[in-house]
């Protein structure tokens, strides 16, 4: 984090993020940290799965296979994707604090 302390990791699991265009996007082996209080998603590791990241004028389109999946607007630093609330199911109950 910013001021270099750390945070723990409750779980690990499986995302469903359905997005505003109706397409669902699964990300799987993600951590569970409480008190952090955003959804962050790597943009990198969409890529490595196959997802494409187009960032023009203020917005990303997201598409995979060539077709459109979905879009990211930028906000200050960050770009947000347009979802509806996500389903988070915890797989694996971190024992290490």
């Amino acid at each position: 984090m910013v001021d270099r302390s750390t945070a723990a990791v409750l779980g690990i699991g499986t995302m469903v993020l359905t997005l505003t265009s109706g397409k669902t996007l699964t990300l799987k082996s993600v951590k569970h940290i409480p008190s952090i209080f955003k959804n962050l998603v790597s943009g990198s590791l969409l890529c490595d799965a196959g997802m494409r990241l187009d960032f023009q004028d203020g917005k990303t389109i997201m598409s995979y296979m060539k077709m459109c999946f979905g879009n990211a607007y930028r906000t200050d630093v960050i770009y947000k994707i347009s979802t509806t609330v996500p389903t988070l199911v915890i797989n694996e109950i971190s024992t290490s604090a």
